[in-house]
């Protein structure tokens, strides 16, 4: 009898030793795959209509053309809203946002998720890089900060070839910010609905601190 119950106990020790192997075994194999996809970075967002690296690549494509000194974090904030913010509200229910770095300045770049346009721009004004080789001249007039802005907006493809565009008024400078401020009125062909694209220029070195577009704004087809 007493062999007979050392041998029971014997046999719940082994049994409980195998229990304990195959819990931490599991509990290991858990945290490898937590691991994994916590490394591999967010995956395509299920809702989504845009393609998570056609925006990258978009967003790229702005930082290079804005500066010469670029980095940009290629895993995107994608933020879907279910009611509006405000009466009158007409921000993008769904929206791509990217933080970069371009010469020096946190900028924040978001796309509309519904046209896959840019919504608008965002740098922080407060930072300027003044190494030698960025020195530009200064902004002196109206009509030298609608050029350079008219160039910005191009090079960012804002502006797509055959677009009608004209200024709303004179650019207006707003010397304690060191910025020009400008709106243009914008038609994608003669038959098509005006909107507007506005645009806050640094006066020393060109850097756009604000661009909004209208239309991709409001989810409008041009």
């Amino acid at each position: 009898m007493l062999a007979t119950l050392i041998n029971a106990l014997s046999r719940m020790r082994r049994y409980t030793l195998v229990l304990k192997f195959v819990t931490l075994l599991l509990l290991s194999v858990g945290w490898v795959v937590v691991s994994t996809f916590a490394r591999s970075g967010p995956a395509q967002p299920l809702c989504a209509r845009q393609n998570a690296q056609d925006m990258y690549r978009r967003a790229v494509q702005i930082c290079t053309a804005l500066g010469s000194v670029c980095s940009i974090d290629p895993r995107p904030s994608y933020t879907e809203r279910t009611v509006a913010c405000y009466p009158g509200d007409h921000s993008p229910r769904r929206m791509w946002k990217f933080a970069c770095e371009i010469d020096g300045r946190q900028v924040a770049i978001v796309f509309n998720d519904k046209t896959g346009g840019l919504c608008y721009l965002v740098a922080d004004h407060t930072h300027r890089d003044k190494s030698p080789d960025r020195e530009l001249a200064s902004i002196e007039n109206r009509e030298e900060a609608a050029e350079i802005g008219f160039q910005r907006l191009k090079a960012m493809n804002i502006i797509p070839h055959g677009t009608l565009m004209a200024l709303r008024g004179a650019p207006q400078l707003n010397n304690l910010n060191r910025v020009w401020d400008m709106t243009w009125n914008v038609k994608a062909n003669p038959q098509s609905s005006p909107y507007w694209v506005h645009l806050v220029l640094d006066r020393y070195d060109h850097m756009p601190i604000s661009v909004t577009d209208a239309a991709n704004l409001n989810g409008v087809s041009r």
